[in-house]
């Protein structure tokens, strides 16, 4: 199997195993500050949510002048760092203090925002540079893809068994230490995370001028590859279509139609999460050889897939919908990642993984402001069909409008260190 190959080495390994701890990690992070915003404002909840997505919007155009000449092991080091102070600020609040107020919670929520930007690029950077060889890189992609949605199942199972046995300031401190424990791991990996960096650039300009000009050389580097765009952008309005039908709607609709029972809205989830994950480690071993069409197709079958959602009215065949809908997310993201690894320069992955954060938050936020008011006109089966047909339309104009692309970036074909 192309996955034991790849965890067979050393700096994959560890640098797997410290993501997959900090992303459970991250789960409990989210847990925490959801219970304690609805816990403090009710229906305004959502506002605390909406400055987590305006925070990374905001860090998607200043991270690169920010970092502009720091190697990627350096910026994901501190990244981690500076978020293991973030998230340890409520805990240590709540044990001198007490009461911790939302301004604390609002100071970790930017802290712990900003530098998600920061990471993740540089991670995604990182990995094509640790590559051995080139036919591993899609299994790669799928092990690093696969570590989010499995803490998404974990995570929130973990943090419900530990909520009745510990403070709910608890989980900012089990956060702390999975950060710590990632930014240890990365560090402990040495040279073979120094993967070559660009100079700084625009040393002279301030730092407006640094973001406008680092911004837009992502900008002009992702619409050269007019193919890679267009999939980027589908990718980012599905997801904010993604969350309004398959959270906000089957939230909704399973509470109206089992007021006594919210534990099926779990049931729903945790069946999406679970095949999302069985069909990511499928993909991620299978030679996926047009992946410009695979992209395409997989968007069609999500989209189908949620409208029968839409209209579904009994829970077994929303979970058989939803457990359809989820085999569609590895195999139009796992290519997407490798597509930009490879057809990019080394140092414009990270600008142009920063243009599809920035695409992918703002996305997200469009969604969480309109979904509310989308609700009272159309109604709830209505918007989750209209998502759904979202995804069907922009992946049959993948289909017409978009071509493979010939392969680029060489790696040297030698067997991965033990």
């Amino acid at each position: 199997m192309k996955l034991v190959a790849v965890l067979r080495d050393r700096a994959i390994r560890r640098l797997w195993s410290a993501l997959t701890l900090s992303c459970i990690g991250a789960e409990f992070y989210a847990f925490a500050i959801v219970w304690l915003a609805t816990d403090r404002l009710g229906y305004l909840a959502s506002y605390l949510v909406a400055l987590q997505a305006a925070i990374v919007l905001f860090a998607t155009f200043t991270a690169g002048a920010l970092t502009d000449g720091v190697s990627n092991r350096r910026m994901m080091v501190w990244s981690d760092f500076v978020r293991v102070a973030g998230t340890l600020l409520p805990f240590v609040w709540w044990l001198g203090f007490g009461d911790v107020p939302l301004t604390v919670l609002a100071v970790t929520i930017v802290l712990v925002s900003y530098f998600r930007p920061v990471f993740d690029p540089a991670l995604q950077a990182t990995i094509p540079a640790i590559t051995r060889s080139p036919s591993l890189l899609q299994a790669i992609n799928g092990l690093f893809d696969v570590v989010r949605r499995v803490a998404r199942v974990i995570g929130p199972a973990l943090a419900a068994f530990l909520f009745a046995r510990v403070p709910v300031y608890a989980f900012f401190l089990l956060n702390a230490i999975t950060f710590l424990i990632s930014g240890l791991a990365i560090l402990s990996l040495g040279t073979r995370l120094d993967t070559p960096v660009r100079p700084a650039t625009h040393r002279r300009a301030g730092l407006i001028g640094k973001t406008a000009r680092d911004f837009f050389a992502g900008w002009q580097a992702m619409r050269a590859e007019p193919t890679i765009h267009y999939h980027l952008l589908a990718y980012a309005i599905c997801n904010g279509g993604w969350y309004v039908s398959l959270v906000v709607c089957v939230a909704l609709r399973i509470h109206a139609a089992y007021p006594a029972h919210s534990s099926y809205f779990g049931y729903v989830i945790g069946i999406y999460g679970l095949f999302n994950v069985l069909s990511n480690l499928v993909f991620s071993e299978v030679p996926i050889k047009r992946p410009v069409l695979a992209m395409s197709l997989g968007r069609v079958l999500s989209g189908v897939a949620l409208l029968a959602m839409a209209w579904a009215t009994r829970l077994p065949g929303i979970m058989l919908f939803a457990a359809i809908a989820s085999l569609g997310a590895p195999i139009t993201q796992i290519p997407l990642a490798t597509l930009m690894q490879t057809h990019f320069e080394p140092h414009q992955v990270v600008r142009v993984f920063r243009i599809r954060m920035f695409y992918e938050w703002l996305f997200l936020l469009l969604a969480l402001l309109l979904a509310p008011s989308l609700l009272r006109l159309i109604g709830v089966d209505a918007l989750m069909a209209a998502a759904a047909l979202v995804y069907v339309v922009l992946g049959a104009v993948g289909l017409k409008l978009t071509r493979e692309l010939p392969p680029r970036g060489a790696w040297p074909d030698e067997a991965l260190e033990g």
